[in-house]
């Protein structure tokens, strides 16, 4: 029965455990016993006492090993919890060895809160580093058409800023990753992802920067196919309504975007005629959702027709 109260007793003390976050910053209970514990005699809180050091001991295996395969950083967070962590166990055994059981759990339940962080931290930098060979996978696509608009952008002239220097960097914070990862350093390739990704989101910027020159720079191109696509677009979803309309169909959404598809098509095609051909970009740009919204529309129906709907598809307005 005293077994099994020490039980209860110990399943409430590490249930009670303070947040991680909280544990460095306030320790002003150090000493005291929880008030799980309190009025407990003393053969159950010697029982309680040496539950609590077995539990110190395993956990100070299993953390060990972490710190040492993790070649965690001794300036670090984490390692900073592993010696308060040490500390508060190597307390709470000399309490323990010498009888002084209300000592050892309290020293104890400091030292099992810091293990908490440490296990908590390393989960949490496993569970965001699971997905990281997938985003590198990705990223080698993203460097190749990087590389090519900042190599096309040379050519035509168009200065490019610092966007090689950046690419370079962006590419060595990566491979700094991987080398993190084959070492098992979870806790540097977490640090060393957040520079990567920075410096990807400046690249970014860049690369935004340099195909709106591009853009510009190709806008005569740019806008010719515009209209050239557009109107082949433009005849197909007439005579994809009329047809509708014919069964009996409701063709009533698709009308209403060829409308708006329409009005930015009469503006981009007005300023082409007068050779505005950066005025005609700036108008393609500025209504990239009607084109969008009409495109998609179209692909509707072209998927609706290769299913054999025959206009079916529409009789609810789409």
């Amino acid at each position: 029965m005293k077994c099994l109260k020490a039980l209860l007793i110990i399943g409430l003390l590490v249930a009670a455990i303070v947040p991680a976050g909280a544990v460095l910053a306030d320790e002003s209970s150090k000493g005291s016993l929880p008030q799980e514990i309190q009025g407990t005699n003393a053969t159950e809180m010697e029982l309680v006492a040496g539950k609590i050091i077995s539990n110190l001991e395993r956990l100070h295996n299993i953390t060990s090993g972490i710190i040492e395969k993790a070649n965690v950083s001794t300036n670090s967070t984490i390692f900073e919890h592993y010696q308060k962590a040490e500390e508060y166990r190597k307390t709470a055994v000399g309490d323990y060895q010498n009888g002084y059981y209300e000592g050892a759990i309290a020293n104890g339940i400091l030292a099992m809160r810091h293990y908490k962080v440490i296990l908590k931290a390393v989960k949490t930098a496993r569970e965001e580093l699971r997905e990281l060979p997938g985003e590198i996978r990705r990223m080698n696509g993203y460097f190749k058409a990087a590389e090519k608009t900042i190599e096309r952008a040379q050519k035509q002239g168009i200065d490019v800023g610092n966007a090689p220097e950046l690419l370079n960097q962006t590419k060595e914070a990566y491979i700094q990753v991987m080398e993190d990862m084959r070492n098992k350093n979870l806790e540097k390739a977490k640090e060393d992802l957040a520079v990567a990704r920075e410096l990807k989101k400046q690249l970014d910027e860049k690369l935004v920067e340099i195909r709106k020159e591009l853009a510009y720079a190709n806008a005569d191109r740019i806008v010719n196919a515009f209209l050239r696509r557009g109107k082949r677009a433009m005849e197909f979803a007439q005579r994809v309504i009329e047809r509708v309309n014919s069964n009996g169909g409701n063709a009533a959404r698709l009308q209403e975007r060829l409308n708006a598809f329409r009005g930015v098509y009469e503006q981009v095609k007005e300023l082409s005629d007068q050779g505005k051909y950066a005025d005609a970009l700036n108008i393609i740009m500025a209504n990239r959702e009607t084109i969008k919204e009409f495109y998609k529309a179209l692909h509707f129906i072209k998927r609706e027709l290769h299913r054999g709907g025959h206009g079916k598809g529409f009789r609810n307005g789409h």
